[in-house]
């Protein structure tokens, strides 16, 4: 073998970036090694076969994703030789916490410069070259872990299914194959790798696809060793003109993922590299790449945690009940209202935004659709939740995935859409979210369309009083303004089963005490009870302590704790608990919760409330009213919360009112009518058709309540004018009834065209 063309070829492979560089580094070796005959190629895991493993996947992300998580086992391998007594750590995350400082193993808990500081240091870089087009760059994944020798890498970054890595627990690799697949979206792949405790001799290799021959059916992939001793090339003291700071880079020359710069790659891989236990950079090379050339990678966890766009986040523990496949934490994130789609795109995919992961790393990403069972429309576009599975055990592992982390299993798939809805549906905080937002979108509707709605009714009240009002033009002059009503804050949901309270934290608490308003509590077959706790215990106390919350042993006999927030938030937690299967109706039991934890000085503490209890029979759900504000021409359409409704101490039995001064007249409609309420608050209605129907209902009404006022006042006598007056309630009730029947009937929407 000839030792300097060897080398030359090295330091050749360095530098190359497209498959035209490849291919004429491969002639030279060839030349100058007696044509070929010292070098040969050997087949990738030994196996003739090894096609269709290595095109497992059809996501060239998902591929490179498992590259860099070979380079972040690689990295703590390094760390555990360095430091023996790692190698018993059974976690990546706890790895992550004991070797590098991040509590809990956990980037996005981390203060920000600490994370950016790991990101530079952490030796793991991602690096985007140009390639022989722009559908096609040239990447490099890079650490400064472990290291390989030559006789190490066919059963390592180059085997099949090896098991290199199934007992070392804190690592993340588990089932020897995932990066080999980035070969598949590669015309060559370059490996260079050095031990990190032997400088002086560096290997290298490349890999590529060999076509079938005549009678083959599929082609293989090969890789470049030497014909003596069967592997990769070496070069032994390398001079200092290779000037390397890595221990391994592999180079994916053309690699078919199709047009990037810094900001698109940086988007995806944060996206499949959800919430990651090792920070790590990339940079862009690209030529014309004039803006910035370098991001920190610390997963679309932690971007969420810190936006300004997120209105609202919370995590949830879900531990296995029927099954114990150990724990499931939920988080999710609700994206303001209007918040842009590309915006969005930047953390997740918006129409897949359930991400599974498994160490930070997705192994799945499901759609949309997992949320419609969840009763949450005009959230649903702008959730995103992720199925943390870090505490999931082994059975709960084979039942949820398979061997590649592109997809979950049919009976993973059911475990986490059950789990979804159950949490999803039943928090009290999104279902508030959803209504408010509800109330923001029909309100939107109606003033968006209040200059339409003005001329339509000028033009109904012309047709049956001809030349009665005259139509000026949209949003101009006093007379066009909505009346005065004061600012007024939200109302509570009506079915608030809380009771407010304030206490100081402490290091260690001294209470628990169930906040609920019920008294006894009612549990229902089929139906979650959501339990709320206040303490003085500190944020992140079960964490910091490992404490936990218990049920005591005569309450176990009838409810089950279904799930959790996972820690206190300023002296507050909720449990959600179930019956459990067969609990017989009307049973009175004490419900009797705890919280165990151990003291500084080593003494289990065991706090506890109890509160009488009592299984009723399931009842349906009540829908709370729509709290609709709007304006139309000289319509104020009034809510519970207006002045309007207040000062005349309005129920839901009223309809409209209609008020006439010099200058204007205005038409008061409720949205609090029971009527209404019932029509179109209760329906199932998609948004579009709601949103027509409100806007008639009040165009319609409002006409009716002009005209009855104007027969009222055109009444001869006053005790005429006093017998109307007592009956027109009970009129409006009769037109309110009749316009809900007649819009919200199948055949009022068969001829609608628009």
């Amino acid at each position: 073998m000839n030792e300097q063309a060897t080398l030359r070829a090295l330091k050749s492979l360095l530098v190359a970036r497209t498959r035209s560089d490849v291919i004429d580094i491969l002639d030279r070796l060839y030349s100058s090694n007696n044509k070929g005959d010292s070098v040969r190629w050997r087949t990738l895991g030994d196996r003739e076969t090894n096609f269709a493993t290595v095109h497992l996947t059809a996501n060239p992300e998902v591929s490179l994703v498992e590259r860099i998580t070979n380079g972040i086992d690689a990295t703590f391998e390094r760390l555990a030789e360095e430091r023996p007594e790692l190698k018993n750590i059974r976690s990546p995350r706890v790895f992550s916490e004991k070797a590098l400082g991040f509590k809990g193993g956990v980037i996005a808990d981390t203060i920000k410069r600490r994370k950016k500081t790991a990101a530079m240091e952490s030796g793991v870089d991602v690096i985007l070259w140009d390639g022989d087009t722009d559908e096609t760059p040239t990447i490099d994944i890079i650490d400064r872990g472990i290291g390989l020798r030559k006789d190490e890498i066919p059963n390592t970054i180059l085997s099949l299914n090896q098991s290199n890595k199934i007992t070392k627990w804190y690592l993340m690799g588990r089932f020897g194959q995932g990066g080999s697949t980035t070969f598949a979206f590669s015309e060559f792949t370059i490996l260079v790798s050095r031990k990190f405790d032997d400088s002086n001799k560096m290997s290298f290799t490349v890999i590529k696809f060999q076509p079938p021959a005549r009678d083959e059916k599929d082609g293989k992939y090969v890789y470049l060793v030497n014909s003596e001793d069967n592997l990769p090339l070496t070069v032994t003291n390398p001079d200092k003109s290779l000037d390397i700071d890595f221990n391994t880079i592999v180079r994916h020359i053309d690699y078919k993922i199709g047009k990037q710069n810094l900001l698109t790659l940086y988007g995806k891989l944060q996206y499949y590299l959800f919430d990651p236990v090792l920070p790590f950079k990339i940079v862009n090379q690209q030529a014309g790449a004039y803006q910035e050339r370098l991001r920190r990678i610390y997963g679309s966890r932690d971007r969420l945690n810190r936006s300004d766009l997120i209105e609202r986040r919370d995590e949830i523990q879900v531990p296995s009940t029927e099954i114990d496949y150990g724990t499931i934490i939920l988080r999710y994130w609700l994206f303001k209202r209007q918040t842009d789609v590309a915006q969005k795109m930047t953390f997740v995919d918006p129409d897949y935004p359930i991400v599974v992961t498994y160490y930070g790393q997705s192994h799945s990403v499901l759609p949309r659709r997992f949320l419609n069972e969840c009763q949450l429309p005009y959230l649903q576009k702008d959730l995103v939740v992720q199925i943390d599975c870090d505490l999931v055990n082994d059975v709960g592992r084979r039942a949820l995935f398979p061997s590649t982390r592109e997809s979950i299993t049919s009976e993973g798939s059911a475990i986490i859409k059950k789990t979804i809805v159950e949490i999803l549906s039943n928090s009290r905080e999104l279902k508030e979210l959803n209504r408010q937002r509800e109330e923001d979108f029909l309100s939107e509707g109606f003033s968006k369309e209040k200059d339409e709605m003005r001329r339509n009714l000028a033009e109904m009240i012309n047709r049956i009083l001809p030349g009665r009002i005259g139509v000026k033009g949209g949003n101009k002059g006093e007379g066009d303004k909505k009346p005065a009503s004061p600012e007024t804050e939200r109302e509570p949901p009506i079915e608030e089963q809380i009771v407010e309270e304030y206490v100081s934290l402490k290091d260690f608490p001294t209470f628990i005490k169930i906040m609920n308003k019920a008294d006894p509590l009612v549990f229902r077959p089929n139906q979650s009870t959501r339990i709320e706790i206040l303490s003085d215990a500190p944020n992140n106390f079960l964490a910091r302590n490992n404490a936990y919350f218990s049920l005591a042993e005569e309450t176990q006999k009838f409810v089950k704790i279904s799930y959790f927030q996972k820690d206190f938030r300023n002296g507050r937690i909720f449990i959600v608990t179930r019956l459990v299967e067969g609990a017989p109706l009307f049973t009175k039991f004490p419900f009797n919760i705890q919280l165990n934890a151990i003291n500084e000085s080593a003494e289990k503490v065991s706090l506890s409330d109890s509160r009488n209890s009592v299984i009723e029979e399931p009842l349906l759900k009540k829908e709370k009213p729509s709290n609709i504000q709007t304006d139309a021409p000289y319509i104020e359409v009034v809510d519970r919360n207006h002045e309007y409704y207040i000062s005349n101490k309005w129920t839901e039995k009223n309809v409209a009112d209609v008020q006439k001064s010099p200058d204007k007249v205005v038409i008061y409609v409720s949205v609090e009518n029971e009527w209404y309420i019932g029509a179109l608050r209760r329906s199932k209605y998609q948004e579009a058709t709601k949103r027509i129907i409100q806007n008639r209902y009040v165009l319609l009404i409002a006409f009716y309540a002009y005209l009855q006022d104007d027969f009222i006042e055109k009444l001869p006598t006053d005790s005429d004018k006093q017998y109307y007056e007592k009956i027109s309630d009970g009129q409006l009730e009769i037109a309110a009834r009749t316009i809900l029947t007649g819009l919200t009937s199948e055949k009022a929407f068969e001829i609608e065209k628009d």
